[in-house]
């Protein structure tokens, strides 16, 4: 079955190929720390399609609905913290699936609150639920245990 959402170079690729692998899912990852993103990158990049941003508005303005399948999404950033950049994305696409990645002891309480009131007022689709926290720092089994259990992979 073909993904009108791939990529051309996907789709060169995979089409010179007697076996054809699955498409990889498509993972936005929003992150000003260069030391997160040069991890998560080297963990990831064989797994997974990855988009890499440190600029969260930068990310906000080319983000494409329905075009990925994860966002991975740091919590304290310039400009947009990752609970604006979640309810932004989340008014435009509801689908979207969060990880929150956050060094913060009360945050994912706090923004789970925030994220619960909010839901009351708007409709969430039950598959895709609340974003789920991951605690930095976190070791390369524990962010893949987390994506694969979110993607239901």
């Amino acid at each position: 079955m073909s993904n009108p959402t791939q990529s051309q170079s996907e789709t060169t690729s995979h089409s010179n190929r007697q076996n054809v692998s699955p498409i990889k899912k498509r993972i936005l990852l929003v992150d000003d720390e260069r030391d997160i993103v040069e991890a998560v990158k080297a963990t990831l990049s064989g797994r997974y399609w990855l988009d890499v941003y440190g600029n969260p508005a930068q990310a906000l303005s080319n983000y494409r609905i329905g075009f990925y399948d994860l966002i991975l999404l740091d919590y304290k950033m310039p400009m947009i913290n990752g609970y604006e950049f979640y309810q932004k994305v989340r008014a435009m696409d509801s689908r979207i699936k969060f990880c929150l990645m956050t060094a913060y002891e009360v945050f994912p309480s706090m923004v789970a609150d925030l994220i619960h009131r909010q839901s009351q007022n708007t409709i969430i689709p039950t598959d895709v639920g609340k974003p789920i926290f991951l605690r930095k720092p976190f070791d390369t089994a524990t962010l893949i245990a987390t994506i694969s259990s979110i993607l239901k992979e």
